[in-house]
């Protein structure tokens, strides 16, 4: 992990942030941008046509696709591009933790406390964007990279209420600091993802209960991405819920 190369790149993207333009788009367009210098700092190569398609980094015979949701949106991009002979590597940035900075709505001075958000992304988040994607995730020349991050999310006081917050402009989320690269480069290394040991079978219920989330919604999707892609297979119904198990060939 390089830490001193994602710095250089949240420097450059910051350096060019233009407050006013930026109002009314909160579209995690720094996030995107960061990533674009981090894994290719030559902007030569960024946004580059690529039979039909703009790339957001090629760089030789491999695409980078930055894509922190809406995977089905990449299902076009992703045929031609290995039609034509390029690998792909689909990169999913997940904000783990998030500040909250609040922001005077003419000068852009910090006002009050930075606050941490309750909300958390997690590593796991993407089953439920693979999900879209399915035929891909067994792809030779297709791999994956999740990229967590800490991030600031700036807003405006231009809002309305006692503390002007409701409803005030999101504009953008900056990141912070790297904290780790996950590569998946086939589809066992999913499995990495997920508690160890996994039970010898389990439904969505317990899945949703190793990974602590009280809606079962991420636990189907990651059964669903899983037993899609040969890696897990069912083993039997109790009641109304269905039980999978690893397949023999998964460690």
């Amino acid at each position: 992990m390089d830490n001193i190369n994602f710095e250089k790149a949240k420097q450059k993207v910051i350096n060019s942030i233009d407050l006013s333009s930026s109002i009314g788009r909160l579209q995690e367009k720094s996030v995107h941008s960061v990533l674009k210098y981090f894994f290719e700092p030559d902007d030569n190569n960024h946004e580059v046509k690529a039979g039909t398609h703009i790339a957001d980094i090629l760089s030789g015979n491999v695409i980078y696709e930055i894509q922190t949701r809406q995977f089905n949106k990449l299902t076009s991009k992703l045929s031609e591009f290995t039609a034509i002979g390029y690998k792909v590597v689909v990169v999913y940035p997940v904000v783990v933790k998030k500040q909250i900075v609040w922001l005077d709505k003419d000068s852009y001075e910090i006002v009050g406390d930075v606050k941490t958000s309750p909300k958390k992304g997690s590593e796991l988040d993407i089953f439920s964007e693979l999900y879209k994607i399915k035929p891909f995730i067994n792809h030779a020349d297709v791999s994956f990279k999740i990229v967590r991050l800490t991030a600031s999310e700036y807003r405006l006081l231009d809002g309305y209420g006692n503390d002007n917050k409701k409803g005030a402009t999101k504009f953008d989320i900056i990141p912070d600091e790297l904290l780790e690269v996950i590569e998946i480069n086939h589809k066992s290394d999913l499995l990495k993802l997920l508690p160890s040991p996994l039970p010898d079978e389990f439904s969505s219920l317990e899945l949703s209960q190793l990974i602590h989330k009280k809606d079962k919604k991420l636990s189907n999707y990651i059964l669903n991405v899983l037993h899609s892609s040969d890696i897990i297979t069912f083993s039997e119904k109790k009641g109304r819920l269905h039980y999978y198990k690893l397949k023999q060939h998964n460690p």
